[in-house]
């Protein structure tokens, strides 16, 4: 399972960190994009105190396996085969 997600959806709904790990599917990669804005429709807005949140800590306190802060996407490239490789649950996160 791969679930690509927004810093702003991720925040509005946190348990579904815990949900996840009570499940604890074996091939799950859930992928946070963290680009600080929220799309309302009409405009976005800044999602507040999102470069505060420790988006992996939280991950990793609600019980996931792995988690990981990805912060380029030269870094993405380099990692993201042994990211589709990992058994157990894992998150990264890329930042803008």
């Amino acid at each position: 399972v791969l679930v690509v997600d927004g810093d702003a959806s991720l925040l509005m709904a946190l348990g579904g960190l815990v949900t996840v790990s009570t499940q604890a599917p074996a091939r799950y990669l859930h992928i946070l994009a963290n680009n600080g804005t929220q799309f309302t429709g009409g405009s976005n807005l800044k999602v507040p105190g999102n470069q505060q949140v420790d988006f992996p800590g939280m991950a990793l306190a609600a019980g996931y396996k792995h988690a990981r802060r990805i912060d380029s996407l030269a870094d993405w490239i380099a990692q993201l085969p042994s990211l589709m490789a990992m058994v157990g649950q894992s998150t990264s996160r890329s930042c803008r």
